[in-house]
């Protein structure tokens, strides 16, 4: 039928509006969030995604895992979240183990562009700099979602990056 996920429960609460049929939404429990890195907990998804400004379903993308999703309104820092009652059952190891394995993720690792072997940059900013590109395109180029990104300053060639000693 090719209708949106959020088309079909509308069709069907104006179903049961009109007395057409018998639709009762489920109500899904709030899910708490906590912050790993201030220890802040949040009644749902929606109040942690307010607290650093961005949308709910970007938090919900990157919740349990070790990537990063918005920025402490105070100090700027990168926040990770974790589902609170996961987090909870957690044994500290468990806990440090995976503070450890976010550490490991946020680290910038050297990359280079291959078309400049001898060109090393700390981080896909600098490279970015370089080439007037974008350090998210690198970052994907680098993840291989991307081919290529960037073109040579001089040569205007398209760039391939990897990893530095990959």
């Amino acid at each position: 039928m090719k209708l949106g996920k959020c088309t079909v429960p509308r069709y069907l609460k104006r179903g049961a509006a009109a007395g057409l049929c018998g639709y009762q939404p489920v109500r899904h429990e709030q899910v708490r969030i906590i912050c790993v890195e201030t220890g802040q907990i949040f009644p749902s998804m929606a109040e942690a995604a307010r607290f650093c400004n961005i949308s709910s379903g970007n938090l919900g993308q990157i919740l349990n895992t070790p990537k990063a999703a918005g920025k402490d309104p105070q100090t700027g820092r990168l926040l990770h979240w974790q589902d609170y009652e996961s987090w909870r059952r957690k044994s500290p190891a468990e806990r440090e183990e995976i503070c450890k394995e976010i550490a490991s993720y946020c680290q910038q690792r050297p990359i280079v562009c291959q078309e400049e072997p001898g060109l090393i940059f700390e981080s896909t900013v600098k490279a970015a700099a370089w080439c007037d590109g974008d350090p998210s395109s690198i970052s994907k180029c680098l993840h291989k979602i991307y081919g290529h990104t960037g073109k040579h300053p001089v040569t205007k060639e398209p760039l391939h990056w990897s990893y530095y000693g990959a």
